[in-house]
């Protein structure tokens, strides 16, 4: 049972992603049009590196 449960979340996360970047392109795309595209990289990066540290100090499930 276990093994099902993983290879659903495994798909989820892949669907989730397909879906994500999409919308990312639309809302970002145009900003990169209108302020830079180097500009606009940078604050993805830095978005990124906030999810990223967020998720690195949310305190453990245990």
């Amino acid at each position: 049972m276990a093994t099902d449960e993983s290879l659903l979340l495994t798909f989820g996360a892949f669907a989730a992603s397909f879906v994500a970047r999409p919308l990312g392109a639309v809302i970002f795309a145009p900003l990169g049009g209108r302020y830079g595209r180097r500009t606009v990289l940078s604050v993805v990066i830095t978005l990124m590196t906030l999810a990223a540290a967020g998720i690195g100090v949310l305190p453990t499930y245990y």
